[in-house]
């Protein structure tokens, strides 16, 4: 063995020996991952502080929106469904009951309630309900006569009334009165004795329903509208659509389809058949 060997390995011995002792303060940890360990802990207390700040700012902000910003509707509170000018209601029937002779009445959403009696020589002149492509359900309290207080809509004598552009359908109902026998949807869905126009409208019986336009006194007008029968359930009779019948000592009922209105559609159900549609060209005034 050289001389050079052991003395290599001599000083590789001495430098072991001379080997730093460990910090007592670190408790054997050694030093980079004391110190890695505290960076995250600060990090994370940096990053907590920022978080906080950033909520209470977010508060303070919201603090600032008006509540009427977060209204919400309580219960036993209802949203207002249509409106004459600028006073608005919470159903059909209270701003129908508002109205002065002229005015328009304007649906401001889909809704439904009872049916909706309109008293004779009401609006001579003339009420407009414009349904603004929205629709009504007939499912509550129903109107009408003593004893038969089953319809959706009565339309007294005296009424000159305008619906446009939209929907009206029968749903459960129950009668207006305590001598009227009747349950589900209207047994008429309009009854009508006055002056009525009915444009871009469709109309639709439910599943008690046995006429759903019934006329009978005053004058009918009908622009491009669809009419569509019940089913008439548990009735013995068929379902209709519509009638033209004069009523008792009422003087004339008339039903006119203008002539510049292509077409009006009568939907009638046939009796265990499918439904069946009826389109009447007009090429002059209709009188039925």
């Amino acid at each position: 063995m050289s001389a050079g060997f052991l003395k290599s390995r001599i000083s590789r011995r001495n430098l072991k020996g001379r080997e730093k002792p460990k910090n007592k303060a670190f408790s054997g940890q050694k030093p980079q991952k004391y110190y890695e360990r505290m960076i995250q802990t600060m990090n994370k207390s940096f990053i907590g502080k920022k978080l906080l700040s950033l909520l209470l700012s977010v508060l303070m902000c919201l603090s600032l929106i008006p509540s009427v910003a977060f209204a919400t509707i309580a219960e036993g509170e209802t949203a207002t469904v249509a409106k004459i000018g600028e006073a608005e209601y919470k159903t059909l029937a209270e701003a129908i009951a508002a109205a002065k002779d002229g005015d328009t009445v304007t649906l401001l959403a889909d809704c439904s309630g009872d049916g909706i009696r309109v008293a004779t020589n009401k609006y001579p002149t003339g009420i407009t309900i414009d349904f603004a492509g929205y629709s009504y359900t007939v499912g509550g309290k129903l109107v009408g006569s003593t004893g038969t207080a089953s319809n959706g809509f009565q339309l007294l004598a005296g009424n000159t009334i305008t619906m446009k552009n939209g929907f009206i359908y029968g749903d459960a109902s129950v009668a207006g009165d305590d001598i009227t026998k009747w349950s589900g949807a209207p047994a008429i869905m309009i009854q009508n004795y006055s002056n009525l126009t009915l444009d871009n409208m469709t109309v639709s019986g439910g599943k008690q329903t046995v006429y759903t336009i019934s006329n009978n006194n005053g004058n009918t007008v009908i622009k491009d509208s669809i009419i569509k029968a019940g089913n008439a359930d548990g009735i013995s009779r068929y379902p209709f659509a519509f009638d033209v019948c004069r009523y008792s000592s009422y003087p004339s009922v008339s039903v006119t389809v203008p002539r510049e209105v292509p077409l009006i559609k009568i939907v009638t159900p046939g009796s265990g058949l499918p439904e069946r549609s009826v389109t009447l060209p007009v090429t002059s005034d209709v009188l039925l």
